[in-house]
């Protein structure tokens, strides 16, 4: 099981990929700006995306959403296996994170594990 400062880095790897991640949005969000409010001026679409860079933005926007998942899941599996050892049972796990007993169950199963 991940000790306390193991435990510490996965959550802070967490906020970073998640900072990440609302960069990316943000940075999407300004270029759907700057569509709405270049197709309000009649400009062509085609124009418009061709000088904006979508395809970066959707590239970068997509890594940090996998990042995140995967991030997310390294967290779920280190902070359900702490509360394991801490003898909470994956009921008790359930009924605190308002998941099922089976999600905690497949999380908790020994295959999930580290050690």
């Amino acid at each position: 099981m991940p000790t306390g400062e193991d435990l510490t880095s996965i959550i802070e790897a967490m906020i970073e990929v998640t900072e990440e991640l609302q960069l990316a949005l943000g940075v999407q969000n300004e270029i759907r700006r700057e569509e709405l409010r270049r197709l309000r001026t009649g400009e062509p679409l085609r124009d418009i995306v061709s000088s904006l860079p979508v395809g970066a933005t959707r590239m970068r926007s997509k890594v940090a959403q996998e990042q995140m998942e995967a991030q997310r899941k390294t967290l779920r599996l280190a902070l359900m296996g702490r509360c394991i050892d801490e003898g909470l049972t994956n009921k008790d796990i359930a009924r605190i994170w308002e998941v099922s007993v089976q999600l905690v169950s497949r999380y908790t199963a020994p295959e999930h594990m580290p050690g």
